[in-house]
């Protein structure tokens, strides 16, 4: 599969936005009377959305290179670490060959989530 192939048609980058979009909603919804600093919630909630639009991302990428890896990852989606673990695996593996966007996308939030961490285990 080329670099054209893994490319994703308007109608997916749209989907993708939307995805990224209503997670951090629902985040920031969820999580907005705990008393947490507004910016902290914010991280969080962004970090959240990165990270659930990059799994999306990996997946449509991994189902539409084979059906094993669709139906690995559609397996794996809701075991913690394992779902990071088969999603690191693909992403190392075709990183250039289209994974390298969403693998950094995963790799900014779980940083903006470490960093949220600190700041929520200071206050």
């Amino acid at each position: 599969m080329t670099q054209v192939a893994h490319a994703l048609s308007e109608g997916w980058q749209a989907f993708l936005l939307l995805a990224f979009g209503v997670s951090t909603s629902l985040v920031i919804l969820a999580l907005g009377g705990a008393g947490a600093r507004p910016l902290d919630l914010l991280l969080l909630a962004a970090s959240l959305g990165a990270l659930l639009t990059a799994g999306i991302w990996l997946w449509i990428l991994a189902a539409r290179r084979s059906f094993g890896w669709g139906l690995l990852f559609t397996a794996t989606a809701l075991i913690p670490y394992l779902n990071f673990v088969v999603a690191s695996v693909y992403a190392r593996r075709y990183w250039a060959e289209g994974a390298r966007k969403p693998a950094l996308l995963a790799l900014a939030a779980i940083f903006a989530q470490t960093r949220c961490q600190l700041c929520l285990c200071q206050a």
